[in-house]
């Protein structure tokens, strides 16, 4: 029973990073609209993260407002090995979802600051403004972050950590 409720926790902690990321995925949860494919997913997910800590949560929702219900997501989790790629879809009949890891082996990096280094005449944003990252593993996969378009100082400090990792990835090789 013990291990029962600990599983429990975990899907929880997960899916509360999951949904910090995801303002409209986090309101249909709350209107207890859980989409079978996120229920699975996050089973899935829980089997792939095991023992890691959880570095990065970055994901992307919609959702169709017409009777069909139709929903697509993307969602990737890193922890300091392993990047975990989610898609899910609903097509407002079949729930479908793809759960892939893969090793995090960086081959390229790229950067791009929202804010000038050098000032900011915009007033008191916090360097280096809305930051976009892009890198490719080894696989070829290329990630483009952040999926969304939410930004906060969470999110930002938490791309920042990011970039700090994928950066000694690279240098490792």
């Amino acid at each position: 029973m013990a291990s029962v409720k600990k599983d429990h926790d975990e899907f929880r902690a997960i899916s509360g990073r999951i949904r910090a990321t995801s303002p409209l995925l986090d309101r249909y949860i709350d209107l207890g609209e859980v989409p079978t494919w996120y229920d699975y997913a996050l089973s899935d997910i829980a089997l792939l993260v095991s023992a890691d800590e959880i570095r990065h949560v970055d994901s992307e929702f919609t959702a169709d407002d017409t009777q069909s219900n139709a929903q697509s997501a993307r969602i990737v989790i890193f922890t300091d090995t392993l990047i975990i790629d989610v898609i899910g879809s609903f097509d407002g009949k079949i729930h479908e979802r793809t759960v892939t890891a893969r090793k995090r082996v960086v081959t390229s990096l790229g950067v791009q600051a929202g804010d000038k280094a050098t000032g900011n005449d915009e007033g008191a944003r916090i360097w280096p403004g809305r930051l976009k990252i892009r890198f490719q593993l080894a696989t070829g996969e290329v990630y483009s972050l952040p999926l969304t378009t939410e930004s906060t100082f969470e999110t930002r400090a938490s791309l920042l950590a990011l970039l700090s990792a994928l950066r000694e990835d690279l240098a490792r090789g």
